[in-house]
């Protein structure tokens, strides 16, 4: 279009400005493909689906974009291992044999697709067994025991059907019971038996099978027994009084007519007693009492070997002694060798003729001695204290 613009000169006078202008526009393209494998657009090939841009000039010289929006699908190969029993049925084919074959045709998306098989064909198989058994005969989980002809299907190592056939006969054990009742020890059959006890012997009856004899055996033991018994002065054991430690022996039968042999270790300890003479002051604790009058008394204890211990004690007490006395002297008083010039209460401690204690108290009071000094002065003559005094002195 053509445009204008009014504005003024740097003098102030009218300047219009006139546009003539010409818009040329860019140009823009969008491609959707779908290919199968790869795709050549604008001289290079491209095998992956994406969205792709090619730049160029249009006619008009402005800028042309080219857009390409791509879907590749792959060709595709597939290859397929198949084990089957005898035969196998693929794409309309049955086949019977192991090989590998191949098959074309087109994918989901409409491209080429290659189908190979791998087949491995396994056969079924059958088998019989002849077995003669004793009693019974357990083949495949089961347990039979009657003579016949049994089957079991199932699958081989390559997973056919496998069908095994047993046939089976059934030959019968016999058995013999024997109930003994012996002291210590029965021989039956080769072998000492000491301990009760269901033993079986077993060899083979007239058509190859088990014959087994049980012995029901009850065998009761001669019996011996040892005591260890620790007793105080004397014990009585079977009737017999025993007063010194030893070994003694006794034999009678037991309840199950076996013998029995008693044995006693015995240990004899003696029961004690100690006396302990004893002088004492005032009191004296003993055992945990505490006695203050002479006298013989007794405590009952036990031995290291738990026998009676009797401890007496004869016991003198003696007495401590004291004495009080009040006295009031001059200035000092001497009292058992310490001289006292204070009034005060003092003890004196000495053991007594019994060997106790003897405390001695003194009640002191102390007056003390006094001196004054008279001045004088008298005409001629003084009388003092009854005294007539002449003379200056």
């Amino acid at each position: 279009g053509t445009y204008t613009f009014n504005t003024t000169t740097e003098f102030g006078c009218a300047w219009v400005q006139t546009l003539d202008l010409t818009i040329n526009n860019s140009s823009t393209s969008t491609s959707t493909v779908i290919e199968c494998d790869s795709y050549d657009w604008n001289g290079i090939s491209y095998n992956t689906s994406g969205i792709y841009t090619y730049s160029t000039t249009n006619a008009a010289g402005c800028d042309s974009t080219a857009t390409l929006d791509l879907t590749i699908h792959s060709s595709t190969a597939t290859t397929e291992y198949i084990t089957e029993c005898d035969s196998y049925d693929w794409n309309g084919t049955t086949y019977n044999t192991s090989g590998t074959y191949t098959f074309s045709g087109t994918n989901a998306n409409g491209c080429p697709q290659l189908e190979t098989l791998v087949l491995t064909i396994n056969n079924s198989e059958a088998t019989t067994e002849t077995v003669t058994a004793c009693d019974s005969y357990t083949w495949r989980g089961f347990e039979y025991t009657m003579s016949g002809t049994y089957t079991n299907v199932t699958t081989n190592v390559f997973g056919c059907t496998l069908t095994e056939t047993l046939d089976l006969t059934i030959n019968n054990s016999t058995t013999s019971y024997e109930a003994r009742t012996e002291c210590d020890s029965y021989f039956w059959n080769g072998v000492d038996y000491n301990t009760s006890g269901i033993y079986n012997y077993v060899t083979t009856n007239s058509v190859g099978c088990d014959s087994t004899a049980t012995l029901d055996l009850t065998i009761n033991y001669s019996t011996e027994s040892t005591e260890y018994t620790e007793v105080c002065d004397s014990y009585t054991w079977n009737g017999v009084e025993y007063t010194e430690t030893g070994t003694y022996t006794y034999n009678t039968t037991n309840a199950l007519g076996c013998d029995s042999t008693a044995t006693l270790v015995l240990e004899v300890n003696y029961s004690q007693h100690t006396t302990e003479t004893v002088e004492a002051c005032d009191s004296y604790e003993w055992y945990g009492m505490t006695y203050v009058q002479s006298g013989s008394y007794t405590y009952m204890d036990t031995t290291a070997f738990g026998c009676t211990w009797t401890h007496t004690l004869d016991l003198t007490i003696n007495q401590s002694t004291s004495s009080y006395e009040e006295r009031t002297e001059c200035d000092s008083y001497l009292w058992n060798d310490v001289l006292y010039n204070t009034s005060g209460i003092y003890t004196f401690n000495t053991i007594n003729a019994a060997g106790c204690d003897s405390t001695a108290t003194l009640a002191l009071t102390v007056n003390y001695s006094t001196e004054s000094t008279e001045y004088m002065t008298e005409c001629d003559e003084y009388t003092w204290n009854g005294t007539t005094y002449t003379e200056t002195g």
